[in-house]
C-alpha cells in the first residue's frame, strides 16, 4: 500500500512536500486516512487494491486577532481564509481497476464512505433551483465559519460546486461567487 500526492498538474516527489504548502506537516495523517478508507471499503464488501482520493489543500492562515497562528502551516489560498492549520478536504474518490465492484456507487454512496474518514466540504442537498436561490446566503457565511471560527470581514467564498447527489456520470459544476 503506497500513498502518492499530486498537485493539479503533476505527481509530487516526497522530497518536495515541504515546498508544496508544507504538505509534509499533514502527509502522514492523510496516508493514515487513506489506509483507514481502504479498510472501511473492505468491511463494506468493496475490497480495492487502489483508490484515488480527490480533494484539495486549504487553509494555513486565518488572520483574525482571536485565532492563534499555526507556525507550521503556510497559506494555500491568498484571497480567502479557511483555517489557521493546513487541511485537506476530500471531494470524491475513484477505484482504478475495481470498476466492476464499484460502478454501481453513486456520488452519495462514495461520499458517505469518504466522510467517515476525511474532512469533506459542506453539503446542501436539494433541487438545483432552490440551491441557486440559496447561493447568496451560502456565500455570506464565508469560509471558516463552518469550523466555528470567528468571521473575518471581507473573507468570502470563491464559489460552490453543484453536483448531483444520487446519480451516476454527472459532472460537477462550479458556481463562482460574483463578489470573489
Amino acid at each position: 500500500w503506497k500513498v502518492n500526492f499530486a498537485s493539479r498538474t503533476q505527481m509530487l516527489d516526497p522530497s518536495s512536500y515541504s515546498k508544496f504548502f508544507n504538505l509534509h506537516v499533514i502527509a502522514q495523517d492523510l496516508e493514515d486516512k487513506a489506509s483507514q478508507l481502504q479498510r472501511l471499503l473492505a468491511r463494506e464488501n468493496l475490497p480495492v487494491s487502489e483508490l484515488v482520493v480527490y480533494g484539495e489543500l486549504h487553509g494555513g492562515s486565518y488572520p483574525h486577532k482571536d485565532v492563534p497562528k499555526d507556525n507550521q502551516s503556510r497559506a494555500v489560498q491568498g484571497k480567502c481564509f479557511y483555517s489557521p492549520k493546513l487541511s485537506f478536504k476530500a471531494f470524491d474518490v475513484a477505484f482504478p481497476g475495481a470498476e466492476d465492484k464499484t460502478d454501481h456507487l453513486t456520488y452519495q454512496d462514495r461520499m458517505l464512505l469518504v466522510e467517515q474518514v476525511f474532512d469533506v466540504p459542506r453539503r446542501w442537498v436539494g433541487k438545483v433551483e432552490n440551491l441557486l436561490r440559496l447561493l447568496p446566503s451560502i456565500y455570506e457565511q464565508g469560509p471558516g465559519v463552518d469550523k466555528g471560527l470567528p468571521p473575518i470581514e471581507g473573507n468570502i467564498m470563491e464559489g460552490v460546486v453543484l453536483r448531483p447527489w444520487n446519480f451516476h456520470g454527472q459532472d460537477p459544476v462550479k458556481v463562482i461567487n460574483p463578489a470573489y
